[in-house]
């Protein structure tokens, strides 16, 4: 599974909010996954707990297609902070294109089992908290979902290109922002 197109193209006269949504809008989404910590884990070991999840999930499903360096679990990630919990949480868009991923339930059992082994591998209060996968649908005309992940770019303190580093396209060796 190859990444679809890895960013919007942006130009002076774009409303920055209003690209990345349509961006968004026109990936393949199969699934949308949203993965939380506990309290007062590190921006980078969240990143780094993201990547080993994926990796173990990459290895689950693809298995040697993955390992060639072939294939990955193809999609678009966006990074917020989590301020009650002083950490970070991530929204993925999960994308099927070619329906090679299990079904939900399968799908979120197998994310389960990756957490807790991710878990166990950063044993402590560092730790994965939860993870709820729901099923993609074309059908909501508002977009919600969309206009709810680009809604960084209406926060005040931030520079615009901290706001576009908060998305970041899956690919083989996981996530990198920024």
């Amino acid at each position: 599974m190859n990444a679809h197109q890895l960013s919007p193209k942006l130009d002076a006269s774009d409303d920055a909010r209003a690209c990345y949504t349509r961006f968004l809008e026109e990936q393949p989404t199969r699934y949308h996954l949203t993965l939380t910590f506990t309290y007062g884990v590190h921006e980078k070991l969240c990143i780094t707990m993201l990547n080993e999840l994926l990796k173990q999930l990459n290895r689950s499903i693809l298995k040697g297609r993955y390992r060639k360096h072939d294939e990955f679990i193809a999609g678009m990630a966006v990074k917020e902070p989590t301020f009650a919990k002083h950490t970070f949480h991530f929204h993925i868009l999960i994308s099927d294109v070619e329906m090679k991923l299990p079904d939900r339930e399968r799908l979120t059992s197998l994310l389960e089992k990756k957490r807790e082994s991710v878990n166990r591998m950063y044993a402590g209060r560092n730790n994965i908290d939860k993870i709820e996968l729901q099923e993609y649908y074309e059908g909501n005309a508002d977009r919600s979902l969309e206009k709810y992940l680009t809604k960084q770019f209406e926060r005040a303190g931030l520079t615009f290109q901290q706001k576009m580093d908060s998305f970041c396209p899956l690919c083989h060796s996981g996530v990198s922002f920024g």
